[in-house]
């Protein structure tokens, strides 16, 4: 979220090399606000069902506006 805009919400993930001593905590940027999460087992971190998800709306989407 943008200090003094519209909320926007955005999901990053990646890999992180310090741990905090909490799985999850707040971190007050320069320009915004974030919720960091962490976790450290394997498949945590879970994006590849989205992109499932996100390929076959797209799909449908394609065939419902050309047939």
């Amino acid at each position: 979220m943008f200090k003094g805009h519209e909320p926007e919400v955005r999901v990053t993930r990646g890999c992180g090399w310090v741990r905090h001593h909490r799985d999850c905590y707040k971190a007050d940027n320069e320009d915004h606000l974030e919720t960091v999460c962490q976790c450290f087992e394997d498949d945590c971190n879970a994006g590849t069902a989205l992109t499932y998800t996100t390929a076959l709306v797209t799909a449908l989407s394609i065939l419902v506006i050309y047939f």
